[in-house]
């Protein structure tokens, strides 16, 4: 291994310690090390992204951490493959697959190339409490074929997507308590079913998510997000009650916190408001200042003007 190479995978090694704890690696016989440990929070919550080509990870002893400070992992595998052994089982893990992990236990990540995977951190205690350690299937799989494993899987994704998004995050309904009933529904040996308003937050989600992606979109129309989202206008609107807004309302208000960003990022210092407004999902400029002022207090120009003398007087 080159003095980089060895460098780099000591820093990762580090890096992995402190977020899963330790583990034996071995490392590619063919090729030289690479690797990435990310540790994300948000809301309560806690997931680790790990990248790396070694071919295995290898956790030989239990740790002596009580119930108040360990995790129960949802694994999901982002690519590659991964065969994983835990408690006595193993299980063949590809892309898309998701599996339940110990953090106290003794197993081993047997790595086929570069491989990707995401962990969401669920404190054990709370997940026990909800349906009992010896209950709990680890090892096996969610089966995306099932209504209720899939909608775990959906889950985890929007989790995912909030998190890793960050304050640009797209405000989606996702708690720790959600996690919790996710991981105890979806790894008890019982058939344990999803509460209706899991799946109808679910839903709800995914939703919003379709709304975000296309905020810039001027000729945004609720009968299209419904047909996109496979349901009727007045289910889509249903959905929205609990906000005391409208879809339009929501999409309003999201655009708008869009474009206050924009006034305020460096890299758009160069661009008109109306362009801004344009980029945004605004057709006219009238409205969009009228709708910003509004909102926030002040007309667009002078929140950029206050905008750009903090972000002088932070550099000065």
């Amino acid at each position: 291994m080159s003095a980089c190479s060895e460098k780099d995978y000591e820093t990762w090694i580090d890096s992995l310690s402190k977020v899963c704890g330790r583990y034996q690696t071995k490392l590619p016989a063919d090729a030289a090390f690479t690797g990435s440990v990310t540790l994300r929070r948000a809301a309560l919550m806690e997931l680790s992204n790990i990248s790396t080509n070694a071919a295995g990870l290898i956790k030989s002893a239990s740790d002596d951490r009580d119930d108040e400070e360990s995790h129960f992992f949802m694994v999901l595998q982002k690519s590659g493959e991964s065969l994983f052994e835990q408690l006595g089982n193993e299980t063949l893990l590809s892309e898309g697959d998701v599996v339940l992990m110990d953090q106290r236990h003794p197993c081993a990540f047997r790595n086929h190339g570069l491989v990707e995977h995401v962990s969401f951190h669920v404190p054990s205690v709370l997940v026990t409490e909800l349906c009992g350690r010896e209950s709990l299937d680890f090892c096996r799989k969610l089966d995306r074929r099932s209504s209720r494993d899939n909608a775990i899987f959906r889950y985890l994704k929007q989790v995912y997507c909030e998190v890793v998004s960050g304050e640009h995050a797209v405000g989606l309904d996702c708690t720790m308590d959600n996690l919790v009933l996710a991981c105890a529904s979806g790894f008890s040996r019982t058939d344990r079913p999803l509460p209706a308003d899991f799946v109808k937050l679910v839903k709800f989600n995914e939703v919003k998510l379709t709304l975000h992606r296309n905020l810039s979109d001027p000729d945004l129309d609720v009968d299209r997000i419904a047909r996109q989202n496979s349901m009727s206008r007045r289910q889509l609107y249903r959905l929205f009650q609990h906000e005391n807004r409208t879809p339009f309302e929501w999409i309003k208000h999201k655009r708008l916190q869009s474009a206050k960003r924009l006034l305020a990022d460096d890299k758009f210092r160069g661009a008109s408001i109306l362009e801004i407004a344009q980029h945004c999902g605004f057709k006219e400029l009238s409205h969009f200042t009228r709708s910003f002022s509004d909102l926030f207090g002040m007309s667009p120009g002078s929140y950029r003007k206050e905008a750009v003398w903090a972000r002088d007087d932070l550099h000065s």
